[in-house]
């Protein structure tokens, strides 16, 4: 419940489907590597050709003394697949260098591959073919207590933005002509206590609003005085303190009288050449994105 809370259905769909490649399982590949394996990923693979020796034992919590001298890969697979036993875990025994330059093929089903302590050559090849692939790539390097992390990726949507703030339009400035008539249809003055206090919010808004325009040649309030004002409307169309929709609409009235306009990152995405590019290739995103600038 906690995760979906974070990141939502989607995001959970996502990451049950992922399928990670860590290469290297450093200390700091293993961490990374116990981080996603936790909230539930689909399945891991490590590549890694090295043993676990005794300098692994003071850095990471995924060898044992036991462990020194066998496969690092086999080791932290194993260790790292008792955290979540519904994720699959695999290895594979080699150096991530040789493998591409000699079959790259191996790393195309990946959705995700993190690359921890590699050198910065075959690391250019890395990046290279999975920008080519369209598979993000992490990258990840220690140097003691300094390290930093990069992420390669042609481009990057997200469809569920979970904003911490979110702006309704509900319309309460420009009413189209239906919901104009459906406000219309309620009288604040004849209606009898239990209708008017279940008048909707939006309604008492848009009725008010238009009384207010009445006085204000046409305008909405801008100024504050002209906002306190309209709260005052709204207060004086309450018969008892105990109208919770009246509540509503005062707490309201401050995010939702106000001129309408499309947020400027949305409008980037509707100017996108994305949208006036589409091919066959075209993700689900951009098609949509372009129906709606069409609109």
């Amino acid at each position: 419940d906690r995760q979906l809370r974070l990141w939502g259905q989607h995001g959970q769909a996502s990451l049950e489907a992922a399928k990670i490649c860590l290469i290297n399982s450093s200390a700091t590949g293993a961490e990374i590597l116990k981080n996603l394996v936790l909230p539930g990923i689909g399945s891991f693979t490590i590549m890694d050709d090295k043993l676990v020796q005794a300098s692994d034992l003071g850095s990471s919590f995924f060898v044992t003394a036991s462990s020194v001298g066998q496969p690092r890969a086999k080791v932290v697979t194993e260790l790292v697949q008792e955290l979540n036993e519904y994720v699959e875990g695999s290895y594979i025994e080699e150096n991530a260098e040789k493998v591409l330059e000699s079959h790259p093929e191996v790393f195309f089903p990946f959705t995700l591959i993190i690359a921890t302590q590699l050198p910065e050559e075959p690391l250019r090849k890395l990046a290279a073919l999975c920008w080519q692939r369209n598979i993000p790539l992490l990258i990840a390097h220690t140097y003691g207590l300094f390290g930093y992390v990069r992420v390669a990726v042609p481009e990057h949507r997200v469809v569920e933005s979970r904003p911490e703030v979110t702006l309704d339009d509900l319309r309460v400035t420009n009413p189209f002509p239906e919901l104009l008539e459906y406000a219309r249809s309620f009288d604040l003055s004849t209606a009898d206590g239990h209708a008017h206090a279940h008048i909707p919010y939006v309604v008492i808004l848009i009725q008010l609003l238009e009384q207010f325009k009445a006085q204000h040649d046409g305008r909405i309030p801008r100024s504050r005085q002209e906002k306190d004002q309209f709260k005052q409307m709204i207060r004086s169309a309450a018969r008892t303190h105990m109208e919770e929709n009246f509540d509503e609409a005062l707490k309201a009235s401050n995010r939702l009288v106000v001129p309408y306009s499309v947020p400027s990152e949305v409008w980037a995405v509707l100017d996108s050449e994305r949208c006036s590019a589409l091919s066959p290739d075209s993700p689900p995103f951009w098609i949509i994105a372009a129906a709606v600038a069409g609109f």
